[in-house]
């Protein structure tokens, strides 16, 4: 948390993702915790807007990757869209999820250095 993220940015998915694990949090501390470190976390961050080239990047991503005959959950494909349209790599503990965006749309997983 802290200062280590200034200047990164999230998408709403990601918002809605984070919100999504507060509220099934297990155990009853771990959920207004987990609620003050996320709250914590998204304020200050920008988030990416909603605009026509993303819409029209998710379009291509899913038409393409059904046509691979690996079509991808639709949250998966925003985040994507995000990423590319932006110009941003994706740093995610889900990597396995977005190989194919990698191998074939051009998506740029961060951590491969370390790997």
């Amino acid at each position: 948390m802290g200062s280590a993220g200034a200047g990164r940015q999230s998408s709403v998915v990601d918002v809605r993702g984070c919100r999504r694990v507060v509220q099934v949090g297990r155990g009853p501390q771990l959920g207004p915790q987990l609620r003050t470190r996320v709250d914590s976390w998204v304020i200050g961050k920008g988030v990416v807007p909603w605009n026509d080239a993303i819409a029209v990047r998710w379009g291509q991503l899913a038409g393409r990757a059904q046509l691979r005959g690996r079509p991808r959950p639709q949250n998966d494909m925003w985040v994507a869209a995000c990423c590319i349209e932006m110009g941003v790599g994706l740093l995610t503990l889900n990597r396995k999820d977005f190989v194919d965006f990698a191998e074939h749309e051009g998506l740029v997983l961060l951590g491969d250095e370390e790997r």
